[in-house]
Formats: C-alpha cells, sequence, structure tokens
C-alpha cells in the first residue's frame, strides 16, 4: 500500500534527479510566489516534485507557484530549500514537504548527502531510525542555529551560546535539531515562510522538541514573516528569554 511518506520520498528523488538534468541553475526565470526571483533550478525541482505529488489527494501551498489545485489534505512544499547554497555550490540544501490531514506526514531530503528525515506514525527518524533532540537546556552548552542577519537582535544568544552557526537551509537545520545533530534553533530575522519550516516542525516535535513560532503564521500563505525557536523545550524557553 502506498503511503503518504511514499510519495513525498518519490517526490523528493524527483525533484533531485530533476536538479541533476537542469543547467544554468542561477537563471531567473519568474517570480515566485513570496515575491523573490524563481532560479531555473528551483523551477525544475517543483515541476518535478508536482508531478509525483499530483497522486495525493491535497492542496498544495509552494515556494514557486503558491497554492494550487483542491483536495482533503494540505501539502505544504520547498523543492529545494536553501537555493542559495545551491547556485554558489555551499553543499548544504533540501527537499522538504509536509502533509496535513488524515495523515499526518513530514520528509526533509538533503539533497548533497542522501539523508532522509521523517514524520509518521508520530514518529520521527532519520535514515529509517527514530531520533531525538538532545538533551540540552542551557545556552552555554548548546550549538545553536542562528539567524539574525537585517535585526538586531539575538546578539543575548550570541554571546552566551557554545557555538552558533548559520547553514543556510531552515529545513533542515530543524532536522538536525530533531536528531540533536544541533541542540537550537533561533531565527530571529521574520524571514521564514511555512513552506521553509512546516516539514521540520513537524520532525522536531515528533522527536520530543518544540517550536515557537512569532508573526504572522499561517500554512495557506508563503509570506516571510515568521521568526522561530526550536529545541529540547527547556532550550526553546531559554532562547525565547534572550532573543528580545
Amino acid at each position: 500500500m502506498t503511503t503518504v511518506l511514499d510519495a513525498l520520498e518519490r517526490a523528493a528523488d524527483a525533484a533531485e534527479a530533476a536538479m541533476v538534468e537542469t543547467e544554468n541553475w542561477d537563471e531567473v526565470v519568474g517570480e515566485g510566489a513570496d515575491g523573490r526571483p524563481t532560479l531555473r533550478v528551483d523551477d525544475a525541482a517543483e515541476r518535478a516534485a508536482l508531478d509525483v505529488l499530483g497522486e495525493l489527494d491535497a492542496r498544495v501551498v509552494s515556494e514557486e507557484s503558491g497554492a494550487i489545485g483542491e483536495g482533503e489534505g494540505l501539502l505544504v512544499l520547498d523543492p529545494l530549500d536553501g537555493t542559495g547554497n545551491a547556485v554558489r555550490g555551499v553543499p548544504f540544501y533540501s527537499f522538504s514537504a509536509a502533509h496535513l490531514g488524515g495523515e499526518d506526514s513530514a520528509l526533509v531530503k538533503d539533497l548533497v548527502n542522501g539523508d532522509v528525515f521523517t514524520y509518521g506514525d508520530g514518529v520521527s527518524r532519520m535514515n529509517g531510525e527514530e531520533v531525538s533532540v538532545s538533551g540540552a537546556s542551557d545556552i552555554s552548552a548548546s550549538s545553536i542555529s542562528l539567524y539574525t542577519y537585517g535585526t538586531e537582535r539575538g546578539t543575548d544568544i550570541s554571546i552566551r551560546a557554545r557555538r552558533t552557526r548559520t547553514l543556510g537551509s531552515a529545513a533542515l537545520e530543524l532536522c538536525y535539531v530533531a536528531a540533536g545533530i544541533l541542540d537550537g534553533m533561533a531565527s530571529l530575522r521574520s524571514g521564514l515562510s511555512p513552506t521553509d519550516y512546516a516539514a521540520g516542525r513537524m520532525i522536531v516535535e515528533g522527536a520530543g522538541g518544540a517550536v515557537e513560532t512569532m508573526g504572522e503564521e499561517s500554512v495557506e500563505q508563503v509570506e516571510r514573516t515568521v521568526s522561530l525557536h526550536a529545541g529540547p523545550p527547556a532550550l526553546v524557553a531559554e532562547l525565547g528569554r534572550w532573543s528580545r
């Protein structure tokens, strides 16, 4: 029996294959639903993913096309999260998709090394093995993914954290939090869309973590208005304390 997760994984594979076959990744071919330029690589990945995901009975909210189609479920999709990394040769970008309604599922695939993070049946996994967030509660002992450019917020976290990283694919960084590779994440620039974090959020929460969002949030929009904290619940509380 084909499951939603099966469809999401095949869509990720299709998007990856389309990227490999595409030349001139950084050529601008249009404008995405978020108002940013759509590059040829974004367009190729989305078209390939949607060809597969059309079999699901779901409305789609995608980074490039916005809200399309009809169905009982809702599919929040970013076929290439981390386009800026991809076109510059920085090896950190991913496919991200979350299905809400009926069979809540999520999948994020690292499009560089092939790691697959999933949420299904209440459990989060990395390459098929169940994962959980770290036990971190103290910022001074934590590795934090931190986004502060464009804002004056976050200085206290930067000073107090053991180390900080800004890696360029929010979906994948959230999965690193879910697997305990990173202890937490604080994106404080009001620059995230649900297409960036919907799948990662499900995977973090399925791994025992918490995700706190701030801003105008609706899974049916692609506007980049959201800031967030993610990690073990006690660490999320500390991130909230020091990110004001």
